[in-house]
């Protein structure tokens, strides 16, 4: 997830997300979409 904000790699960000609602940790969820809110740029 981190890796992919850093390298602008939008499949790594959505396979890191996506990771995170199958394991269900809403609360790491919630937080790192925040993160790619804020710092993530296409």
């Amino acid at each position: 997830m981190t890796l992919g904000i850093c390298l602008t790699d939008k499949k790594l960000v959505d396979e890191g997300l996506q990771l995170l609602e199958l394991t269900d940790e809403q609360t790491l969820l919630e937080a790192c979409q925040s993160d790619v809110n804020r710092f993530f740029k296409e």
